[in-house]
């Protein structure tokens, strides 16, 4: 796929990891020579900063935070997605997602094809996910 400009879609490569919080975890998964095939990563549970509550992340990509985060910048999150800087931006923006700590949203779109990609931990304790997944399939 040409990610600079990419007529279609039909390239996008996209992994989902769950990384269970672990620093070592993220950083091997974000120094691999595997991660250069992708565009998109979705991540649950990454490992936060106690100091800045950030993810740990890589020059080569562009983290998106989920909504609630700008919001609560203290809350714990459990979900990112990474898109690589090389991906022209004017391809892809981020869909704000109302209610949840645990979901993350893009939408990827050429000329021809639209893409929309929800990035979802689901905790067990609670189902603010499935409202915020049901909220936003009623907005589309």
């Amino acid at each position: 796929m040409n990610v600079t400009n990419p007529s279609s879609l039909s390239g996008l490569r996209i992994l989902s990891q769950n990384l269970r919080k672990s620093q070592i975890a993220q950083l091997a998964l974000l120094n691999s020579e595997e991660l250069n095939e992708y565009q998109i990563v979705c991540l649950q549970e990454p490992y936060i900063n106690v100091w800045n509550n950030n993810t740990t992340s890589h020059a080569n990509w562009e983290v998106i935070y989920l909504t609630e985060r700008k919001r609560k910048p203290k809350d714990k999150y459990c979900s990112v997605i990474l898109v690589k800087k090389s991906l022209a931006s004017d391809l892809w923006k981020e869909i704000e997602l109302e209610g949840s700590m645990d979901v993350t949203a893009i939408k990827v779109e050429t000329d021809e094809e639209v893409i929309t990609i929800l990035n979802v931990y689901n905790d067990c304790t609670n189902d603010d996910s499935l409202k915020t997944i049901e909220e936003f399939s009623r907005e589309e």
